[in-house]
Formats: structure tokens, sequence, C-alpha cells
């Protein structure tokens, strides 16, 4: 009898513990570049101009959440050429204007810059007089190195812009850390405040702003096969639901695409329509919710107490918040998931550890202050102690 009521309460831990999996939160980000000829071939502007309102359309059709970032060269063909009458579809206004409010729970307008002439301060100026208020999110930044002599760090405080010096701007969230020529940008899951260009895993709290992770470089081009990229999203939505991945963690990813793509015929309403269509099946399961960056650090702030968690591609953990700031039954240990040994706050006893068929995979252990895990495969555990339980992670 006994055998079975514990073979019942591990099934019923293994259920619980991946009802409450968490969600990964995606979104799509895409970029204008200075490089495009919207400014200086305004044939080129008035051609992407309806593939951005088509592409509203449709994010707003499927539920989903787009940051549209822009850089200089747009923004100042937007002032230059979108008015009068190329407006009377939009309601007297300009496309980034008509898209951020007619469709305000699927986009929101980002700066982008390379900061080459036009700093970010100068890029959120050109914003605001295309009538849409900058965002909080810088979007696209080099982050181990200075771009053209501004840093990131310049905006942990309110910063001016050069083109723009009367003009400030303070950002509150970073995204799309990168390096020149994307070829060894830092692609981590999860949300921190990094300290430095030359720290930029760890975390300060007393920082300003705050990184989110766009996760493992999924982008998305005109050649990419759905199936493929689809494939990366669940190997991370398995892991968290299997357990590799710790189930206190925090998950937020995105989809990227280059703006020039939504001009590649059927890129909207094939490709996007399809790979939309594809993550709504995720969202439908439970393991995956749309939502604008912002709301995602909300989150981190009042659901995970704004702790860092940052883990690479490989499942490797660089920051977590701490196991014992967690309700885990009684038992207080860290690290969660862990490596070598596991240490207790104080002295427990009776000791033992299952795995989730039941099984015993360390003998019970009189009293212990840390126990060896080196011997554990990576999975989840059960760890028990006289009539207090938990659950263990162990990831090498």
């Amino acid at each position: 009898m006994k055998i079975h009521l514990f073979i019942f309460m591990m099934c019923l831990i293994s259920f619980f513990t991946k009802a409450q999996s968490p969600k990964v939160y995606i979104n799509l980000v895409s970029h204008n570049e200075e490089n495009y000829s919207y400014l200086s071939n305004p044939a080129t502007f008035l051609a992407i101009r309806p593939k951005i309102i088509q592409m509203a359309q449709l994010a707003a059709s499927k539920g989903a959440k787009w940051h549209l970032g822009s850089d200089h060269t747009m923004l100042r063909a937007v002032l230059s050429y979108d008015k009068g009458a190329l407006t009377a579809s939009t309601g007297g206004f300009n496309v980034l204007k008509y898209v951020s409010t007619t469709y305000s729970t699927a986009v929101e307008c980002d700066p982008h810059a390379h900061e080459s002439l036009y700093n970010y301060a100068d890029v959120a100026k050109l914003h605001d007089s295309c009538g849409v208020p900058p965002g909080k999110v810088m979007s696209g930044f080099l982050y181990n190195e200075l771009a053209s002599g501004h840093d990131w760090q310049d905006y942990q405080v309110p910063n001016n812009g050069d083109i723009f010096p009367s003009y400030y701007w303070a950002p509150e969230i970073l995204w799309g850390a990168g390096t020149p020529g994307h070829t060894k940008d830092p692609l981590y899951n999860g949300i921190w405040k990094p300290e430095s260009r030359t720290n930029f895993l760890k975390h300060k709290a007393s920082n300003h702003l705050i990184n989110y992770g766009q996760g493992c470089k999924y982008e998305f081009h005109d050649t990419t096969r759905i199936t493929d990229l689809m494939k990366e999203i669940r190997k991370l939505t398995n892991a968290i639901q299997s357990g590799s991945a710790p189930s206190n963690g925090f998950y937020c990813t995105s989809i990227f695409f280059r703006e020039n793509y939504l001009n590649t015929p059927n890129f909207i309403s094939t490709k996007l329509d399809d790979l939309m269509d594809s993550i709504n099946v995720l969202v439908t399961a439970n393991k995956v919710e749309w939502q604008f960056i912002p709301a995602v650090v909300n989150k981190w702030r009042t659901n995970y107490a704004s702790k860092p968690f940052i883990m690479n591609c490989n499942l490797s953990i660089v920051s977590a918040l701490d196991n014992e700031k967690i309700n885990n039954n009684g038992i207080k240990f860290y690290p969660n998931p862990a490596n070598d040994f596991i240490h207790f706050n104080e002295e427990i006893y009776d000791v033992e550890i299952f795995n989730l068929s039941g099984q015993t995979v360390l003998p019970k252990i009189t009293s212990a202050k840390r126990i060896d895990t080196r011997g554990l495969p990576n999975g989840v555990y059960l760890i028990k102690s006289r009539s207090v339980s938990a659950k263990l992670i162990v990831q090498h």
C-alpha cells in the first residue's frame, strides 16, 4: 500500500511540475538599416510603406507582437515623403504613426541606430517628430565595444543627441546585443542588468538598463525553412517541459527579420503567416506566449523579483534565481540546478533522492550538510528528508 501511495505521489508531483512549467515569452523584431535607400530613392520607401501596413494587419490578426525598429534613414524618409495625398488611406497619419496607433496591440516602434551619424537619442527625437513617441527599447547595439565613440552605457542616465543636442532620451531596455558583423553575438535566454561592456554577463542590480536576452539567434530570412526554426524553438520548450531547463527559470526570446524581406514575394502572406500559425500551436499548448518586450520585463520585475536569469543555448546556467528564494516545500539548498554538489542551509536528516519513476538513486544518508551529485545523470529528481520533499534538477 505504501509503495502504491508513493508511486501515486511521484506521478502527482511529476504532473504538477509539468503543469507549472514556465512559458517562453516571444515576439518578432525587425530593423531597417541606414544603408537602405528610402531617403535617397523615394520609390523604395513607397514600395515598403504598404508592406509595413500589411505586416501590422497580419500580426494583429494572429495575436502576435511586433517590434518595428527604425533608424534615421527610414524616419527621415517618413518626414520627407509620407504626407499629403499619400496619407489619405491612413487617416492622415504617416505609416509609423498609423500602424502604432491602429494596431497598437500588435506593433511597437523602437529606435534603432548604428550611431555612425545619428546616435540613439537623435533617432528617438526623429520618432517624436514622426508623431510616434519612442519606446523604452534600445533595439540593437554593440555590447562589448564602442560604436563611433558611443556606448550603450551612456544611456544608464538620460543621454542627449549629437544632431539634436537639446534632446535627451532615457531607454530602459537593451535588445539585440551584438558584435561587428554579428560574428560573435552573445546568445542567451533570460533577463539581467549587465554591469559593463567588459562584464556584460555579470548582473549589477543597481544599474538602470535591463538586457533582454534575445535567445539563440532565431533569425528569419526569406529563405529560412519554418520547420527548421520551429525545431529550435521546440528544443527550448521541450527542455523546459522535461526539466532539462530549470523550472524556476525565466525564458524569453525573439525572432528577428530584416525589413527589406517584406518586399520579397509571399514573405508576408505565406512565410510570416505560416510562422505565426506554427508559433500559435505552442501558444495554444500553453508553452509560449506572445508579449511585447517591456511587458516581459514587467513580468520579470513582478514575478521574478528582478533577479538575474542567464542561460546559454546549451542550457547551461550563467546566473539564476537562488533556489532558497523559492518555496521548495521546506528544504533549502543551493544551487538548483546542481552540478557537482548541493549545499543545505542547515543540517538535514534521513536524506534520500529518487528519480521521477520512484527509484532510489541515492541511498538514505543519516545526516548531511552537502550531497555529491556528480554521479547523477542530468534530469529532474525528488529529494526527501523525513516529512518534507523538494524538486532537484541536475545539469552538468
